[in-house]
């Protein structure tokens, strides 16, 4: 039995999507919040509710969603619900395997049974109270008109082994499924004739275990709660740790051998260095210890001193070991969940090898693991899904890497960063992933944030991606935000790779409003601390027309000095050595003549003139656009050193933003507005 195909629309976090799973193992990768842990609640409550395999499994599994509340007696269809003025609808296409339909047609009697008593006006009709009722002229006619229906599906599942089945609930409550005979061809395969074992088992990412002494019952007082953990209360799973082994252990007959070569295969492939040392009941405490041992050190503790996360996945693995039946359905929310990198990068190698081959089954996990998405990525046999909003999902295949992702790794993006982000925001300088989120955190909400640096090679992969979007060949979405420095960018937006270039020298200079400057000044210790408000407007301008004589002395030399005297390597390919001696000959030409204005003996003098016309013109251009054309990490630098303030510029920096948030500005306002109008 596998899930081939499905599709939600309207549920929770989900809008609408539709997507098709494999046989074997589904990765479901996505940022925070978008709805993978939907996915997975979503197959479990067509579960529970069409196909059952316990008394009240829809009620019992309903409530522990939330959704169904007992005082009431009624679906809440508004913690159901994506939008709740419209109806609810969740399908499954799921595929029955041969050895099931023969299971199938060896069971005729019983399966037909199973559907009538699916179709009385209850479902806990007693056995002796359906022997009554096919023992009546109108049970014995409804009975023989099933029997014969389910020989022709039987034969019908030879040739179409898909099964339909179809969940809807409307906006008034009422609960409706589609394909009555489909849903109860899978309601019976699914059905638990041995407690200890199911087909069909969901893990949530809560897995919190109690610590210390619990309260342990076997027998048949037990086989309520087991059934319950499958799905219907999934929680309690972690709860009964100690109970599901003592469990195991009697039902093979006290063999603990059995059980230590089970925690041994686990421990080997994923907790290398520990194995179980045996399983206690202390004398004077009554109390039950389920020992571990370190290999190398000897070191023999209760299973409860484990990480929180090595206990999850240990109960997590052994379960799925000793309760998942042959081709059954695994539900794995999250797996990685407080586990470091190595353990993680083992998960999938585990579950394909132990599970899904000797088992047959079929496993469907969401993660936030960079090393689960590589191990499925990179395994043609293996499915990885990307969510990427709730009307979004793609399938993720392996590829060889193509110019786009070329440049990606050189900008330090890697997969994951993409998957897991609602989109990556590239920022130019060292400093400024500090400092922007303070200002648009609640817009970049779900983005990864990345300093580049300088400018340099920024703009040609900008070039590169763009240049991939326009041929629909980008994974993610990407926003480049660039300083001005006078170097305008000359390029445009395409769908997924968007450009902003501050209108200012760079971010600092959104940061020189005097009276914000002043509210945090002075609520430093400083050696050489503003007057006023005034006298600190003024002496910050007097700061920022300081940096005029470097730039004009800056700009006037570098047009004086030549600037390229090089040969560049394009002029030079597929040129005959002759053609290339042509070309230098032409560049010691050019080299020349662009010293010869040095032979001038008043060049010098030139020099300086050229250097004090600049600065005036820089005065007269500054004097009322100081704020947006002098260079603002300069300037915040300058005024840190000038009013003596102790404490770090980072320090100072932050507080700066954090009073723009409290009392919103001109400046403030403008940030915002650059970056809200392309964020998703």
């Amino acid at each position: 039995m596998k899930i081939k195909k499905v599709s939600i629309n309207n549920y929770r976090k989900i809008d609408y999507i539709e997507f098709k799973l494999k046989d074997s193992i589904t990765s479901i990768v996505g940022p925070n919040g978008v709805g993978k842990s939907t996915i997975l609640d979503s197959i479990r409550l067509v579960k529970a509710i069409l196909l059952p395999t316990m008394n009240n499994e829809a009620q019992t599994t309903l409530q522990n969603m939330g959704i169904f509340s007992p005082h009431l007696g009624n679906i809440q269809f508004s913690n159901l619900a994506n939008d709740p003025r419209k109806d609810v609808s969740i399908s499954l296409q799921i595929k029955v395997s041969e050895k099931e339909i023969l299971f199938l047609e060896n069971s005729i009697g019983q399966f037909s049974m199973h559907r009538l008593k699916s179709q009385l006006p209850t479902n806990n009709t007693n056995t002796f109270d359906l022997i009554g009722y096919i023992s009546s002229f109108e049970g014995n006619q409804k009975l023989q008109s099933i029997q014969k229906e389910t020989q022709e599906k039987i034969i019908e599942l030879k040739t179409n082994p898909i099964c339909n089945i179809n969940l809807s609930i409307k906006v008034n409550g009422q609960i409706l499924g589609e394909n009555g005979i489909d849903q109860e061809t899978i309601s019976y395969v699914m059905q638990i004739e041995n407690y200890s074992m199911t087909k069909f088992s969901f893990f949530p990412a809560d897995r919190t275990m109690p610590l210390g002494d619990t309260n342990i019952q076997l027998g048949q007082n037990d086989v309520n709660q087991q059934i319950q953990s499958y799905s219907a209360n999934p929680q309690i799973k972690f709860q009964r740790l100690k109970t599901t082994l003592l469990n195991i252990l009697m039902i093979n007959n006290n063999d603990i051998q059995s059980v230590k070569d089970d925690f041994k295969l686990i421990f080997d492939e994923l907790l290398p260095g520990k194995e179980l040392h045996g399983i206690k009941l202390e004398n004077k405490t009554g109390r039950l210890s389920v020992l571990i041992r370190e290999k190398d050190s000897g070191a023999i503790y209760d299973i409860d001193f484990l990480s929180s996360g090595e206990k999850g996945l240990l109960m997590t693995f052994y379960l799925l070991l000793k309760t998942m039946d042959n081709e059954g359905i695994v539900l794995l929310d999250e797996p990685e969940l407080h586990l470091n990198p190595a353990v993680c990068r083992n998960i999938i190698p585990f579950l394909k090898s132990k599970i899904c081959k000797n088992k047959n089954a079929q496993v469907i996990l969401t993660t936030h693991s960079a090393e689960i998405l590589s191990a499925t990525k990179d395994d043609e046999n293996l499915h990885l899904l990307h969510l990427i909003d709730n009307r979004t999902i793609t399938k993720i295949l392996k590829k060889d890497d193509s110019e786009a992702q070329d440049a990606l790794k050189s900008l330090g993006i890697q997969t994951s960063d993409i998957l897991f982000n609602k989109g990556i925001i590239y920022l130019e300088g060292f400093t400024d992933e500090d400092y922007i989120p303070i200002i648009v955190g609640d817009l970049i909400s779900g983005y990864s944030v990345k300093s580049l640096g300088g400018r340099s090679e920024l703009e040609k992969e900008i070039k590169t991606l763009q240049t991939s979007d326009d041929k629909d060949e980008l994974d993610g979405y990407h926003i480049f935000i660039l300083d001005n420095d006078n170097k305008p960018f000359n390029g445009k937006s395409t769908e997924n790779v968007k450009v902003i270039q501050w209108d200012r020298y760079c971010f600092e200079n959104y940061l020189l409003d005097p009276d914000i400057l002043y509210n945090v000044i002075k609520e430093f210790d400083c050696s050489n601390p503003p007057n006023n408000r005034g006298s600190l407007q003024q002496k910050i301008k007097e700061l920022a027309l300081n940096q005029v004589d470097f730039k004009a002395v800056r700009e006037s030399l570098d047009n004086a000095i030549p600037q390229n005297i090089s040969i560049k390597n394009t002029l030079l390919k597929n040129k005959s050595n002759e053609d290339i001696i042509d070309i230098f000959e032409k560049t010691i030409i050019e080299t020349r003549r662009l010293f010869e204005k040095f032979e001038n003996v008043n060049w010098k003098k030139d020099l300086l003139n050229s250097v004090e016309t600049k600065k005036e013109e820089y005065i007269q251009l500054w004097s009322d656009d100081w704020k947006k054309k002098c260079d603002g990490k300069s300037l915040i630098k300058a005024i840190h050193k000038e009013f003596g303030i102790k404490a770090s510029i980072t320090k100072v920096t932050k507080d700066i933003l954090k009073e723009m948030k409290l009392n919103p500005n001109e400046e403030f306002n403008s940030i915002r507005g650059k970056i809200e109008p392309i964020i998703k």
